[in-house]
């Protein structure tokens, strides 16, 4: 019992003092949670709040460095901590009367199908690619439900969304860094 509260309680509480801590001790902190909680509003995800969040950064006067950097640092904890929150919490979902009936079909038939063509090396791979191409519906939490559905392992299935979260978080954050080198160039000093 002990364990289920901390893990409902934990991941939240996290979140909240991630986002509280931006606007504590940062000056631009109220913008960066700004762009934080909008990545949890569809259909806003990470291919637009990165490019958002380095550009202003970049126009507030922090080089390239740091904006890539705090960018794939926050999307990155705030995928891990709803990645948390989803895998370990997931069978509270299969308690709900309709939805836990269907959910527990699916994840009998995914197990059964996964063991009978050996695919539980090649499935955490298609979670990676699953989770790094930036499509709407591709996140994290969809990659948890899918992951737990599968019947996969938890730490591995967590391990492997946030990887490919920080991987997808740094190819856009490198674009975006790049390409907003020529939308808005330096004015020559």
């Amino acid at each position: 019992m002990k364990k289920r509260i901390i893990y409902l309680v934990l991941p939240p509480s996290m979140y909240v003092t991630l986002v509280y801590s931006l606007i504590k001790f940062f000056k631009l902190g109220y913008y960066i949670a700004g762009f934080l909680i909008a990545y949890f509003i569809p259909p806003a995800g990470k291919e637009s709040i990165i490019p958002l969040m380095i550009t202003f950064l970049k126009f507030k006067g922090f080089n390239g460095f740091t904006a890539v950097t705090s960018s794939v640092a926050l999307i990155t904890a705030t995928d891990a901590i709803t990645a948390f929150f989803v895998i370990w919490n997931f069978d509270l979902i299969l308690l709900i009367p309709k939805i836990g009936e269907v959910l527990k079909k699916l994840e009998t038939k995914a197990k059964n199908f996964i063991d009978k063509y050996n695919l539980s090396k090649k499935t955490y791979f298609g979670l990676f690619v699953f989770v790094f191409i930036p499509f709407q519906g591709t996140g994290t939490t969809t990659a948890g439900v899918i992951g737990r559905i599968l019947g996969l392992e938890k730490t591995k299935l967590f391990i492997t969304i946030v990887c490919a979260s920080f991987s997808s978080s740094l190819f856009i954050a490198l674009m975006s860094n790049y390409l907003s080198n020529f939308i808005f160039p330096r004015p020559l000093s």
